[in-house]
């Protein structure tokens, strides 16, 4: 069974008692949460396969591989002194290689961005990014808090809502974002409510 994206880990750490609130007239929304390396891959690897920059170096390797696959079999049809159809039935595993290419290396890329993202987040550099953390957000902006520090961000610089099954991304910029698990609401009502007031005070549309 899939684990709930809204039930907090058994060793999550208590609630933060005390975080700033983002300056506004009224009371900002706030949730808070256990932020993990699990999460931070998850970021990571969402991003790399939804990037447009990333997106068209993957197409380029697949249009690569494909063409470097299809030149030994095309030149053997080419050079041969018998029937076409009889050589390409001898040849078929050639043939089947640029063809089954594509299938093979989108679930390679996928597990490679994995392992580089679990490898980059294990790093020392990485170690303060993790733990107890709040996200709060009001009419003036977005605010961070972690044991390493606080992040404060104005509307005007988000400019992407990305949604997972387990996580809502607040893009800041094109490589930015901040990490909020849905484990931190109670259920899917209270996650939605939150959403929809970053996109009202951002401006932008929820991606699913």
């Amino acid at each position: 069974m899939e684990p709930n994206p809204y039930q907090s880990p058994a060793n999550g750490a208590e609630i933060l008692s005390s975080i700033p609130a983002v300056p506004t007239e009224v009371s900002a929304r706030k949730a808070d949460f256990e932020l993990t390396p699990d999460d931070m891959i998850a970021f990571m690897t969402y991003h790399n396969m939804r990037s447009p920059t990333v997106r068209r170096f993957r197409i380029g390797c697949g249009v690569f591989g494909f063409l470097v696959l299809s030149i030994l079999p095309l030149l053997v049809l080419v050079t041969t002194d018998g029937p076409l159809l009889e050589t390409a039935t001898a040849i078929w595993p050639l043939l089947l290689g640029p063809l089954l290419f594509p299938f093979i290396l989108i679930p390679l890329y996928k597990s490679s961005v994995r392992r580089t993202a679990a490898r980059m987040v294990t790093e020392r550099e990485s170690a303060g990014a993790f733990g107890s953390c709040s996200l709060s957000i009001g009419p003036d902006g977005i605010v961070e808090t972690k044991a390493n520090g606080q992040s404060i961000r104005k509307w005007d610089y988000v400019n992407r809502l990305c949604l997972t099954p387990h996580h809502i991304f607040v893009y800041t910029s094109s490589i930015e974002a901040f990490i909020l698990p849905k484990r931190a609401f109670e259920d899917d009502r209270h996650s939605r409510e939150f959403v929809d007031q970053i996109a009202k005070y951002a401006g932008v549309t929820p991606e699913s």
